[in-house]
């Protein structure tokens, strides 16, 4: 089959972002596949391809639109923020424009693909749509193969903590994700006494210089370590040095970075209330209140853990990605919603 992939985002992002990688990786695979990103490379292709596979409802609706007048099979896929209780944007207050372009491609499109169960739910429940199709995001190709299949070797817990947290470095990233309820949680680390090291990783946005402030305002700066522009390589590298991955976040349609860590062996705090349950399950610590006091008490459970408790954890945890989140398994399923269409 011939697949035509629209994903309208800056080039950059195609090849840089780990989110779109295992869609096109699957497809890749199996399928004659070719990626565009502008509406222009689109029009000049479309008719050449037997299905349109779209990224982003709302910025696909014109070529889905398109698609379906030339009886093209059209597959879309993208992720909608429901609730967020940190007071960023969600569906409810976002513009009736936003709205109604994200409808008129939910319904005209043959399926939707939905990112994890909390979204398939919430896309029913909420919006009433009824050709959904789940089809979690799983561990793309080529960080597949870098993962270390041994556990790392890292330095006592007890000695120095190593904390980790991935994000884009925007003000409304950090707000939707708990870092600055989680800096105040690791403040109060440092109030007991405890030693550890707190690394954000994260491309640059506009929440560097605020990030910066905070930090020498709680004078963490010997602690925390701000880290952009960071290879994949690097990355991995960091995280199988990391004790903990802490991300406790308000809202989620999935998290790439929880999953990514939980696939290098690194156990995560998360936020209950999204879907990074789905791939923590209770092989890690989570709070349902995004607040420090609550953060920090998983810590400190976390610290307590026995090495041999929490070796069993991390080999249930893995042995959940490598059931559930693998390539090997996305290409599989990609296969089976092909094969209905």
């Amino acid at each position: 089959m011939k697949i035509l992939y629209y994903l309208p985002v800056k080039k950059r992002y195609i090849s840089k972002w780990d989110f779109y990688k295992p869609d096109i990786d699957a497809l890749n695979e199996t399928e004659e596949l070719k990626v565009v990103n502008t509406f222009l490379e689109f029009i000049y292709n479309f008719l050449f391809y037997d299905l349109v596979f779209c990224m982003w409802w709302h910025r696909s609706v014109v070529p889905i639109f398109i698609s379906r007048i030339f009886k093209k099979k059209v597959i879309c896929s993208g992720a909608i923020h429901f609730k967020d209780n940190s007071g960023e944007k969600t569906w409810f207050n976002s513009s009736k424009i936003y709205r109604l372009t994200n409808l008129i491609s939910l319904k005209l499109t043959n399926y939707n693909i939905f990112v994890s169960k909390q979204q398939f739910r919430d896309f029913k429940k909420i919006l009433g749509i009824k050709n959904g199709y789940l089809l979690t995001l799983k561990i793309n190709k080529s960080l597949e193969k870098k993962l270390n299949t041994k556990y790392p070797k890292k330095i006592s817990k007890k000695k120095k903590l190593i904390l980790t947290s991935i994000l884009w470095q925007t003000k409304s990233s950090y707000k939707r994700k708990g870092l600055f309820e989680t800096i105040d949680a690791v403040h109060l680390l440092k109030k007991k006494g405890i030693k550890f090291e707190f690394n954000i990783i994260g491309e640059k946005g506009d929440g560097i210089n605020l990030l910066k402030k905070i930090i020498a305002a709680k004078e963490l700066k010997k602690e925390i370590n701000i880290i952009t522009n960071i290879n994949q390589k690097a990355k991995i590298n960091l995280l199988q040095k990391t004790h903990l991955y802490v991300q406790p976040s308000f809202c989620e349609a999935f998290s790439y970075a929880v999953l990514e860590a939980s696939a290098a062996g690194v156990l995560s705090l998360i936020g209950l209330k999204t879907a990074q349950r789905e791939i923590v399950l209770d092989n890690g610590y989570g709070v349902s209140s995004i607040k420090k006091n609550f953060i920090y008490n998983e810590i400190i459970k976390y610290l307590a853990l026995t090495k041999k408790k929490e070796i069993i954890k991390i080999k249930n945890l893995k042995n959940h990605i490598n059931k559930n989140y693998s390539f090997k398994q996305h290409k599989k399923e990609m296969k089976n919603l092909l094969s209905i269409l």
